[in-house]
């Protein structure tokens, strides 16, 4: 009886995989043509990946070379068509789901055993098998699956699962605890070579123990302790010991690495810091939770205002609901079990991108992707205790149909920078960045005037604006041949940014092509001031004393400087043809 019993079950999880992988990719399907987008130009495009051996992508890439070697391969099989892409990263997000699946049906074993009115009302097939098609079509986790960089979490939330299957099987009657703990390790090591994010996985695989499994300490023996120890010691310590390794055991260079974790803070939301980043988590929590039960208003880049005070309306109210949440699932943790370990997970899940150590952006949809496990695990407690097991069912069917079809047409704003960022505008109009890449992708794709429109509208309206909307501008009108209005856009934009390369090269080159041979010949010198080892402005303003004034001794300096700075430039053998030119006539 036993052995059929394993064979249904084993039949069932067959069955329950195919439908989480046939439901994930029809509601995907759009995605499937999707571009690179933002980190995936840098990342994969101009990165050289293709080129690169597997030995220079682990030396560049020393905390994430699992993931990078698979863009390696992608590159290699599928060169930059994008359809290979999304086909792994849509493969590994199918095995999320159903590892996910996996773990809330061994949930079953202790949920019977020690809480057996929670669930009575529920399947212990069809209910994980919700769990794990929920967490493949809900929206919110789309960022993560068709944004193709995001691979990077994709991948550490499939080990994290992994060590928690491993884990949980290891404590079914009849297993092996041991060879369950040597799989979550494995895991959990890999996990480190694919984002450092890992590194809460520990302590999602100790709050379960607790709840489900809780230990009897008093009858534990010292070897028992120090065997526990030693385990939990070696998957907390291993990234720290990993970042040490990559400071070169330098206790200054560690800490400067540390400080530096994210890149400058404040790059994309002027005055940011640690501590106004910590405090507007409160606030970005609560709309990640927001997001999760009604999923409208997705974004590709959130505008979200940065709090300067613990003290303000916006950061208590949001403390006060975060401090609440977690209060009701500890006083319901006795009856609603999934409750507390769903918050758990949920917060160790963003907890490394939503704390104190900051990046340069306050909301990225794709830090919610292994967190959404616990929202799941909390929506699914949340409903224990409704009677009606066809209405839990037929709920159940609609509200995964729903989310497909949401999930399916945000699917569909992927598919072009224009129509990405046109959703982004029309969500965050006054976010710059928003703006800036908008209006890029615009131009891109020959509409000039209306991304002249908005950045025009934007550089007179706001106070703070990129250099670079100036630049943009200012090209528009230079394509559409309204010199003047060029040279008025980049003159303001200097006004605002002085020492701004970009602005200060363009100016010249347009003030050279007006024949204003002596303005050009000012803004290059005021380029080559600020920036002396440009070779652009060091190039042209060469060939402008060479070709238009006519000064071959000041043009034959820099050259000379050129070929000093640059001798292996791409542009380095015109300039020696044109030394050599001016010697011999001159």
């Amino acid at each position: 009886m036993l052995r059929v019993m394993k064979t249904v079950n084993r039949n069932f999880s067959i069955i329950a995989f195919f439908t989480i992988a046939a439901v994930s990719v029809l509601t995907y399907l759009p995605s499937f043509e999707s571009a690179f987008h933002l980190d995936d130009i840098e990342s994969i495009v101009n990165s050289n990946i293709k080129a690169s051996s597997p030995y220079e992508i682990i030396k560049r890439y020393p905390t994430r070379w699992l993931v990078f070697l698979s863009f390696h391969a992608n590159a290699k099989f599928h060169d930059y068509r994008v359809l290979g892409y999304h086909a792994v990263n849509i493969s590994i997000h199918i095995l999320c789901s159903f590892l996910f699946y996996s773990f809330v049906r061994l949930l079953w074993h202790p949920l019977r055993r020690i809480y057996s009115s929670a669930f009575k009302n529920f399947s212990p097939r069809l209910t994980p098998l919700f769990a794990g098609l929920l967490f493949a079509v809900h929206p919110l986790q789309s960022q993560a699956v068709i944004y193709i960089s995001q691979r990077l979490a994709l991948f550490a939330a499939m080990f994290s699962l992994l060590a928690l299957v491993s884990v949980a099987r290891g404590y079914l009657h009849g297993r092996s605890k041991a060879l369950g703990w040597a799989g979550a390790s494995a895991s959990i090591i890999l996990g480190f070579f694919c984002k450092e994010t890992i590194v809460v996985a520990p302590l999602i695989i100790a709050a379960f123990l607790l709840i489900f499994y809780p230990p009897d300490f008093r009858k534990w023996t010292w070897k028992r302790w120090v065997a526990v120890s030693a385990v939990f010691i070696l998957l907390v310590l291993a990234p720290l010991v990993l970042f040490l390794h990559l400071s070169k055991w330098d206790t200054k260079t560690f800490f400067q690495n540390l400080e530096s974790i994210g890149g400058r803070i404040d790059i994309h939301t002027p005055g940011m810091t640690r501590y106004t980043y910590a405090i507007t988590q409160f606030y970005v929590i609560i709309k990640y939770i927001i997001l999760f039960i009604w999923p409208k208003g997705l974004n590709i880049d959130h505008s979200v205002p940065l709090c300067g005070s613990f003290f303000s309306i916006k950061v208590l109210c949001s403390f006060s609901v975060f401090v609440l949440f977690i209060l009701l699932s500890w006083l319901k943790r006795k009856t609603m079990p999934l409750m507390l370990l769903g918050v758990i997970m949920f917060l160790f899940g963003i907890l490394p991108q939503s704390s104190i150590m900051p990046t340069p952006d306050l909301m990225f949809e794709h830090r919610t992707y292994l967190g959404n496990a616990g929202l799941i695990l909390i929506f699914i407690s949340v409903f224990s205790f409704l009677n009606k097991k066809i209405f839990l069912r037929v709920l159940a069917v609609l509200l995964i149909l729903i989310l497909s079809i949401v999930t399916f047409e945000r699917s569909k704003v992927w598919k072009t920078e224009t129509s990405l960022w046109a959703d982004a505008y029309e969500k965050a109009p006054g976010k710059l960045r928003v703006i800036n890449n908008y209006a890029n992708a615009l131009i891109n794709t020959g509409k000039l005037e209306p991304a002249a429109i908005i950045l025009d509208k934007t550089i007179k309206n706001e106070e703070y604006v990129f250099p670079s909307f100036f630049g943009l501008l200012g090209n528009i009108y230079v394509r559409v041949g309204e010199y003047d209005k060029a040279v008025e856009v980049y003159q303001k934009g200097l006004k605002k940014n002085w020492s701004n390369l970009y602005l200060r090269y363009n100016l010249a080159l347009i003030l050279q092509m007006l024949g204003k041979n002596k303005l050009a010949e000012y803004h290059f010198r005021l380029a080559l001031r600020f920036h002396p080892y440009d070779p652009d402005s060091r190039l042209m303003l060469g060939i402008l004393y060479a070709d238009q004034l006519k000064d071959y001794s000041k043009a034959t300096n820099q050259f000379e400087l050129y070929l000093e700075y640059f001798p292996d430039n791409e542009n380095s053998g015109y300039v020696r043809n044109r030394l050599i030119e001016m010697t011999n006539t001159y």
